[in-house]
């Protein structure tokens, strides 16, 4: 897995480009090191025990990291102004993605 921005932590929720949640992270690791976060750039290792890839997930499908509702409308409040011009990006993406299943997300 490649992180294309932001940084991807452990326990992280994820879900696929149609809004679903695919499961959570396991483990990452880089270079056979487990680590406990990865930066953008990293290209990484990550156990999940939920997804199946074929069924949840799709071979180079993109994947992103899922905030609860309370915690996307946190960073967009509180938070907006101390995240990179890219982050804000993926952070509205991340909110347009998952109002399709969840159509109060992050109000």
């Amino acid at each position: 897995m490649e992180i294309l921005a932001g940084k991807l932590r452990q326990k992280s929720k994820v879900m696929n480009s149609s809004g679903e949640e695919v499961g959570q992270v396991q483990q990452i690791q880089i270079e056979g090191q487990e680590v406990s976060e990865a930066q953008q750039g990293s290209k990484v290792a990550v156990s999940m025990k939920e997804p199946v890839v074929g069924r949840q997930i799709k071979e180079n499908e993109t994947l992103y990291s899922l905030p609860t509702s309370d915690e996307a409308r946190m960073l967009v409040q509180r938070f907006y102004d101390l995240l990179t011009e890219e982050e804000k990006g993926v952070l509205n993406e991340i909110i347009q993605i998952r109002r399709k299943v969840q159509t109060l997300y992050a109000f």
